[in-house]
């Protein structure tokens, strides 16, 4: 199959959805279509808090429990969640050797800016409260989660802190 079939396929795939105008509803539909890829058996996740910002740490057993993958989903900042981003931070800490942080941090509406940029660096002094160096964390974000690693590493060196490994 040429590009262009394989582009006028998935476009027309995108058009015959249905797509709510809704946030909340917005919200809901990704969770549901994300759940189709699951997590592979020999991940572990373990729910937690990271200083007041819900999150869940991911593993395999070939992560280092010394390095940390700070995860930050992407949604435009007004979807998306660990259970429609857990495949995608479980296979990048694995693909790093790490465990995963995954945040899930506040959305918009109602949480307005800087509240995800907050709870990022929220998360990434968990990590550092946990032991973790700086020079094992990396923070890494898909789509929306990618502008907010870029907004969570200046934020990091405005308050003096140690820069992560890597963003």
């Amino acid at each position: 199959m040429t590009g262009g079939k394989v582009h006028a396929r998935y476009r027309d795939k995108r058009a015959s959805r249905v797509r709510s105008d809704d946030y909340r509803q917005r919200r809901k539909d990704m969770d549901a279509a994300f759940s189709q890829y699951g997590i592979a058996r020999d991940v572990t996740v373990e729910p937690v808090t990271a200083n007041g910002v819900r999150a869940e740490w991911t593993s395999t057993p070939l992560a280092d429990r010394d390095a940390a993958l700070l995860y930050l989903h992407g949604g435009g900042y007004v979807i998306g969640s660990l259970d429609s981003h857990r495949h995608l931070a479980s296979e990048a800490g694995r693909a790093t050797r790490a465990r995963a942080l995954a945040l899930d941090y506040r959305l918009g509406p109602e949480h307005p800016f800087p509240a995800a940029v907050d709870d990022a660096v929220s998360g990434y002094r968990y990590l550092l409260s946990r032991g973790i160096s700086p020079g094992k964390i990396a923070i890494a974000g898909d789509s929306a989660g990618g502008g907010l690693v870029v907004a969570a590493m200046l934020t990091i060196r405005e308050a003096g802190l140690e820069q992560p490994a890597c963003g």
